[in-house]
């Protein structure tokens, strides 16, 4: 794909950090997310200030740093599974767009390929040359050139993405295609229909995106109280550095956070 991978192994598990250059794909995968270099650095660095901040505040300790470095990798391979999660949500949001200007192309007279030709000119109008529906439908394009099918390059899309909309157009663009009829008409239902859905889904993501927002700011909350003490107070929390006790209370207590931090990431990730 035009550029370097690296691949990861932890607790039995393999996951990849690449390096690519998405102007260079000509296709686009969906099972996994690959970080650019920015990305990439940006992450560790992000990571890197959450352990800091973990070690000084929990512990008052270089050691802790050094013990907590490895859950670097466990950061990274949850942003990666976020930011896919993001990339698909954005195609299909996307995808809608391109269905009604294809249903409008073809309600003017245009076939299904030249519609498709004509989507991408809308989609680049629209989005501009580099988001993920421009670069699907580009390539789409290029194999239309080359004889595919329609039906079978939205097969592929969804196969890829895993996007059960993409899927049903191509599902009822075939059946309409193999059994005759008023195409257009089934067409221009089914993108009706597929855009009504997907609006649906819009709006649900929006009311759910505020209480991702709260659930983000609970989620700084403890560390702004303890900082808090630290600066009103600051003997108050000494007793809880550099000693046993004081190590296990605070380890217990950094657990309770991360299983409060879980159970409140299942709550709001609700599959739409």
């Amino acid at each position: 794909s035009g550029g370097n991978i690296l691949t990861v192994r932890t607790i039995g598990k393999e996951f990849s950090l690449a390096f690519v250059n998405e102007k260079e794909e000509t296709k686009l995968q969906y099972d996994r997310y690959y970080f650019s270099r920015n990305e990439l650095l940006k992450y560790i660095a992000i990571s890197e200030f959450i352990i800091i901040t973990i070690a000084y505040l929990f512990y008052r300790s270089i050691l802790a740093v050094i013990i907590m470095n490895p859950f670097i990798i466990l950061y990274l391979r949850n942003k990666q599974n976020e930011l896919l999660k993001l990339k698909v949500n954005k195609l299909n949001i996307q995808f809608k767009d391109a269905i009604l200007s294809i249903s409008g192309s073809l309600n003017a007279g245009y076939s299904i390929e030249n519609a498709c030709k004509k989507a991408l000119s809308d989609l680049i109008i629209l989005y501009g040359e580099d988001e993920i529906i421009v670069k699907e439908f580009k390539y789409i394009v290029r194999q239309l050139d080359l004889n595919y099918t329609v039906e079978s390059l939205f097969y592929e899309l969804a196969d890829r993405s895993g996007i059960e909309d993409i899927k049903s157009f191509a599902e009822v663009f075939g059946a309409a295609k193999r059994n005759g009829g008023d195409v257009i008409s089934i067409i221009n239902s089914t993108a009706a229909s597929i855009s009504e859905k997907i609006d649906i889904k819009q709006e649900i993501y929006t009311v759910m995106s505020a209480k991702r927002l709260e659930q983000k700011i609970m989620n700084v909350v403890p560390f702004i109280i303890i900082l808090y003490v630290n600066i009103s107070s600051p003997g108050f929390l000494h007793i809880m550095y550099h000693n046993m006790a004081g190590v296990l209370i605070m380890s217990i207590g950094l657990l309770i956070y991360f299983a409060a931090y879980y159970m409140a990431e299942k709550i709001v990730s609700i599959e739409i």
